[in-house]
């Protein structure tokens, strides 16, 4: 059979050569550091959070951060333990009604537990305001967006500006609803309870200072003078003694100085009148009680601070609040709610907190005075008791009321006070 000729326009094809072998390598940025950063900081079980979580959570943490400067060592544990307890109320998680109860009186112990704690320094002063006038909103937790009554561009507000904010970002990401997504609501309360976590142990009901420091030393003295061969002849009673000393040891640690003098004995005891390294859990304790030292005697700037500045700061805003309502007739309900809520606190800190000047003496006897009396009249024995009302009135009042007023002046006059001035 004959065959056809191969026709000479016809190419072989060029054989198959394999393509290179190339590998694509990710490496992260800046911006992809910083979020598996943000990431490692959550707990396990949000590993995978969502840029909302991440962002709420850096927001309380940044709260935390500046109420850890700013309020005193007592409000400070009582603040993260309400911030906790008021974001639990408003997860949105199905759960019986006696749980929902349960939490809800878990917050109101929390909050009472905050306003218990008399305020030391100005950031405790404004806390306090804030959460009483969110308090009289009647809505749980809620933001105030800078709406509170309270002055606002006073001084010592950037926490709870700052705390404002937290929340009403909190709630934005829930739709701005009363309740918050378990994801989100895990996420702004994490920080909280790490932060509740580091807190140092309080000290043991019943063990005040000195006994705790002398407890420590006893102990001592008892295990330095069993024989040297003790260990070896009492095996089981030297480890009885050895417990004993730690046990002490560890009371003492978490003794409350109440002045520098003891706050240096606590140090000697810490660190064996310098011997030895100061662990990590007891040079925490030593910050908080520096802080809360020096809060009680300076201002943040190191400069003299006067002693009962809480009283006085609570008596003054008594005292505006009081000028301003006076003679107003056309607040809504919701207005007298939030108005007396401010007084409630502003007397709580006067009449729970102990005075140790005579200016804090007269501002917590003027309020007993206007108080006690109950008439129009008496009122201006806070607001101003130069104005002819109040003289009027003092001559119809009965002899012991002129008496304790006449004590109140005699007082000023002795201490320098005027009592028509904004101190006391």
């Amino acid at each position: 059979m004959a065959t056809l000729p191969i026709d000479p326009t016809f190419a072989r094809q060029a054989p198959y050569t394999s393509k290179p072998n190339i590998r694509v390598v990710f490496l992260p940025g800046p911006a992809q550091t910083a979020m598996a950063g943000e990431l490692a900081k959550l707990p396990a079980e949000t590993q995978e959070a969502t840029l909302e979580e991440l962002e709420i959570a850096a927001l309380a943490r940044d709260v935390i951060a500046l109420a850890k400067t700013r309020l005193s060592t007592a409000i400070y544990p009582a603040f993260l333990r309400w911030a906790d307890a008021a974001f639990l109320c408003h997860i949105s998680d199905d759960i019986p009604d006696e749980e929902n109860e349960r939490r809800l009186a878990a917050a109101d112990e929390a909050l009472n537990a905050v306003h218990a704690v008399s305020s030391v320094t100005g950031s405790d002063y404004t806390l306090k305001t804030y959460l009483a006038e969110v308090e009289a909103k009647r809505e749980g937790l809620i933001s105030l967006d800078g709406n509170g009554s309270f002055n606002w561009s006073a001084d010592n507000v950037e926490l709870v500006r700052k705390l404002d904010a937290f929340v009403d970002k909190a709630f934005d990401l829930g739709d701005n609803s009363c309740c918050l997504s378990v994801p989100i609501c895990n996420a702004a309360r994490q920080p909280f309870l790490d932060a509740i976590a580091e807190l140092p142990e309080p000290a043991p009901v019943g063990s005040d200072f000195r006994s705790a420091l002398d407890g420590s030393h006893l102990a001592n003295q008892r295990f330095n003078s069993l024989p040297k061969d003790y260990e070896d002849t009492h095996p089981a009673e030297y480890e009885i003694e050895a417990d004993l000393v730690c046990d002490a040891s560890e009371i003492a640690d978490k003794a409350v100085p109440t002045s520098w003098t003891e706050y240096l004995e606590l140090l000697d005891h810490m660190s064996c009148k310098g011997q030895m390294f100061v662990t990590k859990e007891n040079a925490a304790r030593l910050r908080c009680h520096a802080d809360r030292l020096l809060s009680v005697a300076t201002n943040g700037d190191g400069s003299f601070m006067q002693a009962d500045q809480n009283i006085l700061a609570a008596f003054n805003g008594l005292r505006r609040e009081m000028r301003e309502s006076y003679d107003r007739d056309d607040m809504t309900p919701a207005e007298e709610d939030t108005y007396f809520a401010r007084l409630n606190a502003y007397e709580h800190t006067l009449t729970e907190t102990r005075a140790t000047t005579i200016e804090g003496v007269i501002a917590k006897m003027r309020l007993a005075f206007g108080r006690l009396n109950q008439a129009a009249w008496s009122d201006h024995a806070l607001m101003d008791p130069a104005i002819a009302e109040f003289r009027e009135g003092l001559q119809t009042a009965d002899p012991f009321e002129r008496m304790a007023w006449g004590a109140i002046e005699d007082l000023a006059r002795i201490g320098g006070v005027n009592l028509s001035e904004a101190r006391a």
